[in-house]
Parts: C-alpha cells; sequence; structure tokens
C-alpha cells in the first residue's frame, strides 16, 4: 500500500502525465497549422492574467497566474487536451494505430498504464505531439521556479530529472529528447515575459508601470519551436528491451523512407545547429532509432546520413 500511494504522490506532484507520442505514423498525412490556436491561447492567457492583476508588481505571481490559465491546475495537460478536442484543428490520434509503439509489451514498458498517445499536430511546419505544449507550459514552469532560485542548470536539472525518472526512462524505458526542448522552451517562455533579448532579438512581452503590468508585445510559438520537437526527426532514447521492439517496427517503414527520406529526415547542417543549441539540457544519444541509421542497417542499404553529433557549449541556456 505504501508503494502505491508513493507513486500516486509522485504523480500528481510532476506537472506532467506520462504520455508519449509517435510522428512515425501518419507521416505523409497533410495537417493544417495550428500555431494560430497556439498563439491565440497562450495571448489570451496573459492578457487576462495582466488585466486582472491586483496588487504590488510581482514577477513571479502573474507568471504563475499565466501558467495557471494556459495549462490549469497541476499541469493536468490541460492545453494537450484543449488542442487536441479544438473542433478547427487537424490532429492524428495514433493511440491505436501507432506503426511503433501499438502493443507494446507490459514487461518491457509500463507505457500500457497510460495508453493515451498525444495526437500529432502540425505547428509552424512541425510535427509535434500535444504532450508538447503541456511539457513547455507546466514542465517548464518547474523549471522556471528553479532558475529563479539556483541559475539555468537547476532549472534545466529538473526537466532532465522528470525525463529519466519515473515519468520517462524509469517508469516507461522511453527517455524523450523532444520532451527536453520543449521544457528548455518553457523556462525561456517565462523568462521572456519580463526580460529582454531572452527570445533572441525580442523585449520582453510584459514592463511594468508601476504596480501595472502592461502588454508590449506578442507571443508566437514561432519564436520557440523547431524541428527538434518532432519525435520522428529527435527521436527518443530507449531502453534495450523496448528499443528491442520498437527497432522492429521501425524497419517496417523502411520501404516508406525508401520512397520519401526527406520525410523523416533533418537537414544536417540544421541537425547540428540545434544539438549545439540544447547541448546544455541532456539530450541522449538518439542516432541508432533515428529511420535513416535504422534502415541503412538493413542488408543492401545505403549508409546513413546520420552520426552521433559532438556535443557543444554553444546554447542560450
Amino acid at each position: 500500500m505504501g508503494w502505491r500511494l508513493g507513486c500516486v504522490l509522485l504523480l500528481l506532484s510532476t506537472p506532467a502525465w506520462a504520455s508519449e507520442t509517435d510522428q512515425f505514423t501518419g507521416r505523409g498525412t497533410p495537417l493544417s497549422d495550428s500555431a494560430w490556436a497556439v498563439d491565440e491561447r497562450v495571448n489570451g492567457a496573459i492578457r487576462a492574467a495582466v488585466s486582472g492583476w491586483k496588487g504590488a508588481r510581482d514577477d513571479f505571481a502573474l507568471a504563475h497566474d499565466i501558467r495557471y490559465k494556459i495549462d490549469g491546475l497541476l499541469g493536468f495537460r490541460r492545453i494537450s487536451f484543449w488542442l487536441e478536442d479544438h473542433p478547427s484543428l487537424e490532429t492524428i490520434d495514433t493511440t491505436r494505430t501507432s506503426r511503433i509503439y501499438a502493443g507494446l509489451p507490459v514487461w518491457k514498458s509500463m507505457l500500457r498504464f497510460f495508453p493515451h498517445l498525444a495526437h500529432t499536430l502540425n505547428v509552424a511546419g512541425v510535427r509535434v505531439g500535444s504532450d508538447k505544449f503541456t511539457h513547455m507550459f507546466s514542465v517548464g514552469w518547474e523549471e522556471y521556479k528553479r532558475f529563479r532560485k539556483n541559475g539555468v542548470p537547476a532549472g534545466l536539472a529538473y526537466g532532465y530529472d522528470t525525463e529519466a525518472g519515473v515519468l520517462g526512462s524509469k517508469f516507461e524505458g522511453i527517455f524523450s529528447n523532444g520532451d527536453l526542448v520543449a521544457d528548455a522552451e518553457g523556462l525561456l517562455f517565462y523568462r521572456g515575459l519580463f526580460e529582454d533579448g531572452v527570445v533572441a532579438g525580442k523585449s520582453a512581452m510584459i514592463r511594468w508601470d508601476g504596480d501595472r503590468p502592461v502588454v508590449t508585445r506578442e507571443f508566437t510559438i514561432r519564436d520557440h519551436i523547431n524541428e527538434y520537437w518532432d519525435e520522428a526527426l529527435n527521436t527518443c532514447a530507449y531502453s534495450a528491451p523496448v528499443f528491442e521492439y520498437v527497432a522492429r517496427h521501425l524497419k517496417a517503414l523502411c520501404v516508406d523512407y525508401a520512397q520519401n527520406p526527406a520525410l523523416y529526415d533533418i537537414d544536417r547542417d540544421r541537425d547540428e545547429e540545434l544539438s549545439q543549441r540544447y547541448s546544455s539540457v541532456g539530450l541522449k544519444d538518439n542516432t541508432r532509432a533515428r529511420l535513416g541509421a535504422v534502415c541503412s542497417a538493413l542488408p543492401g542499404s545505403q549508409r546513413s546520413p546520420f552520426s552521433a553529433l559532438p556535443g557543444s557549449q554553444s546554447s542560450p541556456f
């Protein structure tokens, strides 16, 4: 009984319920751009928090109110489900159709206890799981809290620890590099509410006129999203039992890959640029899980265009 209660308390204290996503399945299905919806929700939350502000200047309290309006109590994936249920957005639900996770045995991963897979959306041209927005605005919030007390390394360490812990590697055998990137961009979002230059070339979104907050520019997800949010490009790192299962299913996609490799590949220069940008967030080597690498290992195939990228100290964090 004690360990069950402990697990429940741990889940309740972590601002993102376990959820994986699959951007391999339905890769060629066209999806309309949902960036406008993300922008609308976030800007609406910022405006509501600013217009309803009462009391003395308090950056932290105002940021907390914005987070709540975006993602709800404790980060129970309010924005994620809102995006999935939005009547004007096109999404792909791979919960029952996933070509890489469907049927994953419970003795290999506890993912089966969280059977819902986050839907895939097109956001500013990036195919991304809806879960990434709870990562950005709720796990990113937890990073921001720790950043305020102990600096950037402490903030980023929180995101890494959650992914390496029971909501990632230890529980599911799946370490999502895309989650870490979204977490880190959430830290930048909260800093950028009040700090100039956090988003390159842009001022803070809010300034204070005495004790009154004033919105000075609008949020756009385009300042944060990139190919490393896409788990078919910036793939996960897996435990050995999970990778054994996933790799077998990835091999079945090699026919699709051969017909249109550009659909699954990231430009090498862009890959290196993003690898350097996020070198301090704790990304794990995912080379073997990239479809180009999996397919290149098959007999008669060409060498993969991918190779492990060296770490870099160049980072905005």
